[in-house]
């Protein structure tokens, strides 16, 4: 299974295994009291992180939840990087909730307020959790102070899956291990140096737009058979290369755009292709010499 599948399946469960909980607390209540109808609070993430349409749906679920357990008094607190009022009711806009930001603090300490007004069983927070202001865990200890329980629903984007190709002609080069080619070695890749793909990965986790997907790339694309040439330059020895038939489905070229990176991360490439050849080539000679004492 793919990793992003992994983590639908995790999301899944956690949402499946919060509304089975949310529906126990609610149906706990009303065995309490026959004429209990607890109420209970939404707070509702519409920060740009998490799509409308996964929140309303996790908005419907929880209704749904609800209703079966005899509550039919439900408001939602919808927030953003500051909180609305509560109501009863999805407002149509949310622009005026600055949804650039997120700001669960604010969202807490809104429902801490409407609760003090008028008492609620519970609050159900609907939200990725990403959160660029404002302090949550204060506002969960004020929230357990005040015993008012707190549930999360996590929803928003499945995370893009982060791929960083493996070349392993340099390591086999150095081994004098053979090195399939398949095709004329003509086709075209764009080959990143390790340091600027760790480099622009952490960069994108302090700086990038939430959901957003960045192709990172060293800025040259060049034939295999020119990597290869310079491979025999680096290492000083002829290659073991064993030219195969080409792959089907295989892309004859292939380079990043890396438009969006340089916008949002200012991600330029530091390593040329031949100076990260040589960095690895040297990296790998130091490790195999090392691993000989």
């Amino acid at each position: 299974m793919s990793a992003s599948g992994t983590r639908t399946l995790v999301a899944l469960a956690l949402q499946l295994a919060a509304l089975a909980a949310l529906s126990l607390s609610l149906l706990g209540f009303s065995w309490l009291d026959t004429r209990s109808r607890p109420r209970v609070l939404l707070l509702v993430d519409r920060s740009e992180s998490v799509p409308r349409a996964a929140s309303d749906k996790a908005v419907a679920d929880v209704m749904h939840a609800a209703n079966a357990a005899g509550s039919d008094d439900l408001q939602l607190l919808e927030f953003a990087g500051r909180p609305a009022a509560p109501s009863m009711k999805a407002a149509d806009s949310v622009a005026n909730l600055e949804p650039s930001a997120t700001n669960i603090e604010a969202a807490l300490d809104a429902a801490l307020a409407a609760d003090a007004r008028t008492p609620f069983a519970g609050v159900v927070v609907i939200s990725d959790g990403l959160e660029n202001a404002g302090d949550v865990e204060r506002a969960l200890r004020a929230a357990r102070d005040a015993r008012l329980p707190v549930q999360w629903i996590p929803t928003g984007r499945p995370l893009p899956e982060t791929r960083i190709s493996e070349v392993l002609a340099p390591d086999r080069a150095i081994a004098g291990q053979p090195i399939s080619l398949y095709g004329d070695g003509e086709q075209t890749r764009d080959f990143t140096f390790v340091a600027d793909a760790a480099s622009a990965t952490a960069t994108a986790g302090d700086r990038g737009r939430p959901g957003a997907v960045y192709n990172i790339g060293g800025g040259s694309r060049v034939t295999l058979n020119s990597v290869l040439d310079r491979l025999v330059g680096i290492t000083g020895r002829s290659l073991d290369i064993r030219r195969e038939d080409p792959q089907k489905g295989d892309m004859r070229d292939t380079f990043a755009d890396t438009t969006r990176a340089l916008e949002d991360l200012d991600f330029r490439p530091t390593y040329t292709l031949d100076a990260g050849l040589t960095a690895e080539y040297e990296w790998l000679a130091a490790s195999l010499k090392g691993s000989r004492r």
